[in-house]
């Protein structure tokens, strides 16, 4: 898997390029892997982070704005509590 900058704003608009890509080409829905490593933060595990949970909502309000319907299945590697 690629390492990717989430920090970077130009990273941030190409996955939604990429989204938008293939939800043009008409799928459903995305699983969305690894989600709690991506950003990085030296001193945690970097699992909830604020930083991710921002990025997650603005992908879901650019879905939910331009194609309604979508399914966004988000692993989350956290045990129920």
């Amino acid at each position: 898997q690629p390492d990717l900058n989430y920090e970077n704003p130009a990273v941030q608009e190409e996955i939604l390029a990429a989204l938008r890509f293939w939800l043009d080409l008409g799928i459903d829905g995305f699983r969305v892997d690894a989600v709690p490593y991506l950003y990085q933060r030296e001193g945690t595990n970097c699992e909830n982070l604020p930083e991710t949970h921002n990025f997650l909502k603005r992908v879901r309000k650019e879905i939910d704005a331009n194609y309604p319907d979508t399914v966004l299945l988000a692993e989350a590697n956290q045990w129920p509590e």
